[in-house]
């Protein structure tokens, strides 16, 4: 996985339990295509969006995580199902803010929209990403509409 954030972000942040990404996360498989999940601001719209690219595209600002003890029960497994949560915007219309992926191996990796305070804990945050593999961290994320960050079928 190789997460991309702004050239003037610092770090990466790491809390106990989440990743923080400015701009996206790439899963890169062995195939060598990558399934790239980011934030989208545009026509008032705040959400997730994804697209496949094949060869990745990573940059200077890329930040490959592949090494993480976070991550090491998800590589080399393989993407059976993908769950999505979704949030009525001020327009009225439903965008992303939360995807599952699940891998063959039981494991699931939730990418959402969100930040960490201080103390490491998720915020409401529509202009950065948070991943986590914590089912238990995910689901104690709630957002004012009383949906958390773990979506199921």
């Amino acid at each position: 996985m190789v997460y991309d954030w702004l050239a003037s972000d610092e770090l990466v942040q790491f809390s106990e339990v989440f990743d923080y990404s400015a701009i996206g996360v790439n899963f890169i498989f062995n195939s060598g295509a990558a399934y790239t999940i980011r934030w989208f601001n545009g026509n008032r719209i705040e959400c997730l969006t994804s697209e496949v690219f094949n060869p990745p595209r990573t940059g200077p600002d890329s930040f490959k995580v592949d090494r993480s003890v976070r991550w090491h029960e998800v590589l080399g497994a393989t993407v059976v199902d993908q769950y999505h949560s979704y949030i009525e915007t001020g327009s009225g219309e439903m965008a992303p803010w939360c995807t599952r992926l699940v891998f063959d191996n039981g494991h699931s990796i939730v990418v959402f929209l969100g930040d960490v305070d201080s103390e490491g804990r998720p915020i409401a945050s529509a202009d950065s990403l948070l991943v986590t593999s914590d089912e238990d961290a995910a689901r104690g994320y709630e957002l004012h509409s009383g949906q958390n960050a773990w979506p199921e079928a």
